[in-house]
């Protein structure tokens, strides 16, 4: 995969069946959940202008550049699935940390290198569960309670944090 390749992904968690549940996710019948070897369900779908860039900024980046990690944060203030416990963490960069290790240990990526990106995100949007996905999905009641935890943990965490200087997301195409 080229730095600038423009495309699609789809995130997959280990035991994403279970996080979902555990912070009340009872499915969407309308999609379709999809699963890789049974112990990875698709739980975000996202696009970028530069794919290595975007999913670099998901695996190891910053909750202020990623949404999934904005997200998988506020979810774990519930379910505490981080080890150590994000309590007993005192820094931004531990905490940051410790999610980039469990998202190397427990996050499955598949892509797509495309032109299209808007339209090939819809239609995977149209078809798969991507419960952690919350555009488009603003009335849904899990996406309610997403924002919702979002804005306590932005409020509670994020408030005191420093959002990185050199932070590129990859989801803009880039000028020139």
């Amino acid at each position: 995969m080229g730095a600038g390749q423009a495309g699609v992904y789809a995130i997959f968690l280990r035991d994403g069946k279970r996080l979902l549940a555990d912070a009340g996710f009872g499915g969407d019948p309308a999609r379709h959940a999809w699963t890789v070897n049974g112990a990875f369900r698709h739980v975000y779908t996202g696009q970028g202008y530069s794919l290595r860039t975007r999913l670099t900024e998901h695996v190891q980046g910053s909750a202020f550049g990623s949404n999934l990690r904005h997200t998988l944060l506020a979810i774990n203030r519930v379910t505490e699935f981080l080890s150590p416990p994000i309590s007993d963490l005192t820094t931004q960069e531990d905490v940051e940390e410790a999610l980039s290790a469990w998202i190397k240990e427990n996050v499955l990526i598949g892509f797509k290198v495309c032109h299209y990106v808007r339209e090939a995100e819809a239609a995977v949007l149209r078809l798969g569960e991507s419960a952690l996905n919350i555009a488009d999905r603003e009335a849904a009641p899990f996406s309610k309670l997403l924002l919702n935890l979002r804005a306590r943990f932005k409020e509670a965490a994020m408030g005191t944090w420093t959002r990185p200087a050199n932070q590129f997301s990859g989801k803009r195409r880039p000028r020139g």
